[in-house]
């Protein structure tokens, strides 16, 4: 009886670990410096994804574009653009309660979160279309014993796309 208790246990408290399930829609190597801008709600977790990313080699940017450029194409025509920095943007949509209260209520204590959902989609700026998408729900990393690896999936898939 015991251990099929423990068993139970075991399978709900692997249950609850949010990993990222990656869908490739494109094959298309990504090309160029590993310079990505971040599209993510200004909430504590997107900062995790951020900081896995830099320690992935990416330098992070808030906004794929900071310049705008007007360039006179004839006479009587003059056309303006952003001018990218970033050819890269990761798209992140998510929800996770990060009040303590609530993360405590939901045995998140030392930092980590409960994933209702998390979706990332990696974006070609130029040709508009969607590298990949990694999405999950559960809890992330640092939620011992029953911890995730969502930000670290998000920041593997981004860097085995440079790769």
């Amino acid at each position: 009886m015991k251990n099929v208790i423990f068993a139970l246990l075991t399978i709900v408290l692997l249950v609850g670990c949010v990993t990222g399930h990656l869908v490739q829609v494109s094959d298309t190597q990504t090309l160029g410096p590993k310079i990505i801008a971040l599209d993510a709600p200004r909430v504590p977790w997107a900062i995790e994804i951020k900081n896995h990313l830099r320690a992935k080699g990416f330098k992070v940017l808030r906004w794929s574009t900071k310049n705008r450029v007007i360039e006179q194409t004839e006479s009587d025509n003059v056309e303006q653009f952003n001018k990218f920095e970033a050819k890269y943007v990761l798209v992140i949509e998510g929800s996770a309660p990060y009040d303590w209260a609530k993360r405590w209520a939901g045995k998140c204590i030392d930092g980590c979160y409960n994933f209702t959902h998390i979706s990332a989609d990696l974006v070609n700026t130029i040709t508009n279309k969607t590298i990949f998408n990694v999405s999950g729900s559960g809890y992330s990393e640092k939620c011992h014993p029953i911890s995730g690896s969502i930000f670290s999936d998000i920041a593997n898939a981004v860097n085995d796309a440079w790769d």
